[in-house]
C-alpha cells in the first residue's frame, strides 16, 4: 500500500475496523503494518472501504503465502495496473495523481513519459480516436497495449527462448526412440511427420529469439 494520506486518516480507518497493530510510514511515504493483520470479513470490508475513499485505484491480491519482511527491509515494487495508466491520460498534474493513486511524484512522473509515446504510437498504428472510447473501451485497450508491451520485453524473450529450447529437447528424445514406439504401435507416420514439422519451426523460432536477445 503506498500514498501519503494524514495522519487523522489513518486514526479514522484503524479505529472503524477495530484491529490492534502499529503503522509503519517509510521513505516515500510508503505504508506498512509491523506484522500480519487477521481481520473478520466486516473487517476486511471496512477496512477496503476506507482504502477506496482515500485512493482512486485499490487492488486486493491474494496470495499463498504471509509477507514476513517489513517495510526498511526490503523495497516492494507496486504492479501498475490499467487503471492507473488510464489515470495518466487524464489532463491532471503529477501532485493530483499523487493524491489519487497514493504514488509518490518521481514515480508517476517517470511512468508517465515513458507510457504516452508508446501509447500515442499505438493508437496511431491501430487508427482509433480515444475521446470517442467509453471508459470501459479505453480500460480494455490498455490492458491489450500493455500485454503486447510485455511480449516485446526481453524478459518474456528469455522465456519463450527457455521454453522453446526444452520443447526441442523433448522432440529430439522421442526421435531416438521413433523405431521402437512404431515397432510397438505406440507412434504412427503421421505423428512422425507432425513432431519433426514442429521440430523445424521450433528451431527457427530459437535462431530468431537468440538473435534478437544478442541485439
Amino acid at each position: 500500500m503506498a500514498g501519503h494520506p494524514t495522519n487523522r486518516q489513518y486514526k479514522n480507518i484503524w479505529r472503524k475496523i477495530m484491529v490492534k497493530t502499529a503503522i509503519l510510514r517509510g521513505d516515500g511515504y510508503h505504508v506498512d503494518f509491523s506484522s500480519a493483520v487477521e481481520m473478520t470479513a466486516p473487517q476486511r470490508e471496512r477496512f477496503i472501504a476506507g482504502l477506496k475513499k482515500m485512493f482512486k485505484v485499490v487492488e486486493v491480491e491474494s496470495v499463498k503465502e504471509i509477507r514476513t519482511e517489513r517495510l526498511g527491509e526490503k523495497l516492494f515494487m507496486q504492479h501498475w495496473s490499467p487503471e492507473e495508466y488510464g489515470f495518466l491520460l487524464q489532463n491532471e498534474s503529477v501532485d493530483t495523481l499523487v493524491d489519487w493513486m497514493g504514488r509518490s511524484w518521481m514515480s508517476i512522473d517517470i511512468k508517465r513519459g515513458k507510457f504516452l509515446q508508446g501509447w500515442q504510437d499505438h493508437l496511431t498504428k491501430k487508427n482509433i480516436d480515444p475521446t470517442k472510447l467509453t471508459p470501459k473501451q479505453l480500460i480494455s485497450l490498455i490492458t491489450e497495449y500493455l500485454k503486447e508491451q510485455e511480449m516485446k520485453s526481453k524478459s518474456f524473450k528469455k522465456r519463450e527462448l527457455k521454453n522453446t529450447r526444452e520443447r526441442i529437447r523433448q522432440i529430439e528424445e522421442l526421435e531416438s526412440r521413433f523405431p521402437l514406439l512404431l515397432k510397438l504401435k505406440k507412434i504412427d507416420d503421421k505423428t512422425i511427420t507432425a513432431l519433426k514439422e514442429e521440430k523445424m519451426r521450433k528451431t527457427a523460432q530459437m535462431n530468431q529469439l537468440e538473435l534478437e536477445l544478442r541485439d
